[in-house]
């Protein structure tokens, strides 16, 4: 049976018919940005627009708080989306086709007749509203005609004493104006410092967003985090928990390309320590799952790399360059991270250098 890859087709904008292929292994981000896996060279496309992870044994596609939003099927996402083959991805003017092909049929003839089933039937705006609200309009006309009709066949009328109703209505009235001065006045103050809370918390959630669109994720985190514990019962505090988790995914994936960069370094200990980072934002279950994994591959790359420096520095004791392998352990103690390794290296520098002192 042939095997299915999972793919990015481009339908429409620059460069239709590229088909990107989707790693399971790995986080695929569409953006303005060259640090993006896809790049969408568009000044309507925000530097990270959005992303496709394979979670929890599906294809999810999360938006990344862009600015003009992450269309699917015509409908713009509000959280995360499960993929399914066929959806139409549109990041402004680029549009994407999410599909499950046979390895063996990534042909031009088949890419275009995906992108023409593309362009077909999901491309357009719906409005399938409309005969709904034909139908309320005409129950609309329907029930007024009812009331009209009503009115006809039973007209209202006054009987009883007069000068009891107006008593009755005037006692009403000053029992009302009187219950509506007490409270006036026993309400005011409460009124009053429930309007300042809620303009002290609107005020940090529009700081939050400031730090956000000028690129402080972390800092718009904090915010956002202070808001939500100082103030809440506001609206802006219910602001702040869906911005939260909003702003929480992009700041993390840019905590993460630092880590892959740390990692290129072979400083493991810096990559290791920029996890301890994440922790702190407080990720959701799916973003701690994804930390996780990509944890336990710094682990293994900083394993591979103290391997590597050993056999190195085993090979210049063997030639009789002791400073040369008693240079590589210290690399290795100060920048392989893991606290076992650590110490391995730690104990090679103590024997090397009370060798070289003798």
């Amino acid at each position: 049976m042939a095997t299915k890859q999972p793919v990015l087709i481009i339908i429409q904008g620059p460069e239709p018919g590229t088909v990107y292929k989707l790693p399971d292994n790995r986080v695929t981000t569409i953006g303005r940005s060259s640090r993006n896996t896809i790049r969408a060279v568009s000044s309507s496309v925000s530097r990270f627009h959005c992303e496709v992870a394979w979670i929890n044994g599906r294809w999810e596609l999360n938006d990344l708080n862009s600015k003009r939003g992450t269309i699917v099927n015509g409908r713009r996402i509000a959280d995360r989306w499960v993929l399914t083959p066929g959806d139409i991805i549109r990041t402004t003017n680029t549009v994407f086709r999410f599909d499950m092909i046979d390895e063996t049929a990534l042909r031009d003839g088949a890419i275009v007749a995906i992108m023409e089933a593309g362009l077909d039937q999901k491309l357009h705006t719906r409005w399938e509203a409309s005969s709904s609200l034909e139908d309320i309009r005409a129950r609309s006309r329907l029930e007024s005609g009812h009331v009209r009709d009503d009115r006809r066949r039973k007209p209202r009328s006054l009987r009883g004493d007069a000068a009891f109703v107006i008593v009755v209505a005037a006692a009403v009235g000053i029992v009302v104006t009187a219950l509506l001065v007490y409270a006036h006045r026993h309400a005011a103050p409460a009124l009053g410092q429930a309007a300042r809370r809620e303009q002290q918390a609107r005020l940090l959630y529009e700081e939050a967003m400031a730090a956000l669109e000028a690129g402080s994720g972390e800092e718009a985190l904090q915010k956002l985090r202070d808001l939500e514990g100082g103030f809440s019962g506001t609206e802006a505090a219910g602001l702040a928990a869906r911005a939260r988790a909003e702003v929480l995914w992009p700041v993390a994936q840019r905590k993460l390309a630092d880590v892959a960069e740390r990692e290129g370094e072979n400083d493991y200990a810096g990559a290791l320590g920029l996890y301890e980072d994440l922790e702190q934002l407080e990720p959701d279950e799916r973003l701690t799952e994804l930390i996780e994994q990509r944890r336990r591959y710094t682990v293994r790359l900083a394993h591979a790399s103290y391997k590597t420096i050993e056999r190195e520095a085993q090979r210049q004791v063997a030639e009789g360059d002791n400073e040369a392998a008693l240079g590589l352990y210290r690399r290795a103690r100060e920048r392989i991270g893991l606290p076992e390794l650590a110490a391995q290296a730690e104990q090679k520098v103590a024997e090397l250098e009370e060798g070289l002192s003798q």
